[in-house]
């Protein structure tokens, strides 16, 4: 993944469980991930432990109001689309292995798009 851009969340680690933020966030967002493994780069993650990130009101929350599931997969990379309001934090619950999350704004990606 490239650099953090102006309004984009961007957040790593080393693995979970791991806490991220308060951050702001008003809209739709794209998710991506990646996880690496350093000790091997042909890694696909399929039989590791499910990767799971969720926005949440409160540090360490998994689960209960208010709780937007950001990423859940035994995966190299993904992402998709959500929309996220309010001072969320970036709550890491399961993962072994380094990992980055992005956060683009919908809106961002729609200016950024030739016409």
């Amino acid at each position: 993944m490239g650099p953090k851009r102006p309004g984009e969340v961007l957040v790593t680690g080393e693995g979970a469980p791991r806490a991220h933020g308060p951050y702001v966030l008003r809209g739709r967002y794209r998710v991506q991930f990646e996880q690496v493994d350093p000790d091997d780069a042909s890694q696909t993650f399929a039989d590791q432990t499910t990767f799971v990130v969720v926005a949440a009101p409160a540090a360490d929350q998994e689960t209960g109001a208010g709780v937007v599931q950001l990423v859940r997969g035994a995966a190299r990379t993904g992402g998709g689309v959500v929309r996220l309001d309010g001072r969320l934090w970036i709550n890491v619950g399961f993962g072994d292995f380094p990992y980055v999350v992005r956060l683009t704004p919908v809106s961002l990606l729609k200016r950024a798009t030739p016409r």
